[in-house]
């Protein structure tokens, strides 16, 4: 708990940038795009299966533009569960229709920024250097286009920071 005050008191101002440029460029990308951060998207089949979960089902209804498994005329997500999971809440709370996938995103992707930005700075990089670099890997990829991958985002960039802080010398899964 030290270490994390200890770091929050040395960085914060920096931190605080980061967010500020995160949300800027995140606006930007949705006024031009005439969304919004509220905005729902339709394709994620994490949420289609939450939904099933929450009128008892575990397959869910046919979309033609989603990858489905197809097992005995049922369909079923093939990906792993996880992010249904953290997903139920939101699914439960706001409908499917109406989760703001834009919002979670946007979190998501700041986390990461903030957590790449944590790692070179860790890395003895300079200030300015690691706000950049952190921002670029969203900004600077397309990851920032991978709005409905930001699990994705947030796992790898969890798993490098264990992996850099040699919490573990390998990750598996």
């Amino acid at each position: 708990m030290n270490k994390m005050k200890s770091y929050l008191k040395e960085n914060l101002g920096n931190i605080l940038i980061i967010i500020f440029l995160s949300m800027f460029v995140f606006l930007m990308i949705y006024n031009l795009t005439e969304q919004s951060l509220l905005t729902h998207i339709h394709w994620d089949s994490y949420e289609i299966q939450a939904e099933s979960w929450l009128n008892g089902r575990v397959d869910v209804d046919n979309r033609e533009f989603l990858e489905l498994a197809i097992f005995e005329g049922k369909y079923y997500v093939s990906f792993p569960p996880l992010p249904s999971v953290i997903l139920l809440p939101f699914v439960a709370l706001f409908g499917r229709e109406n989760v703001p996938n834009n919002l979670i995103s946007v979190i998501c992707s700041i986390i990461t920024i903030i957590v790449s930005y944590r790692i070179l700075k860790k890395k003895k990089a300079e200030d300015i250097f690691a706000i950049f670099l952190s921002l670029s890997i969203i900004f600077g990829s397309n990851l920032v286009s991978m709005r409905n991958e930001w699990r994705r985002m947030v796992y790898s960039t969890n798993n490098e920071y264990n992996v850099f802080n040699a919490r573990r010398k390998c990750i598996i899964g």
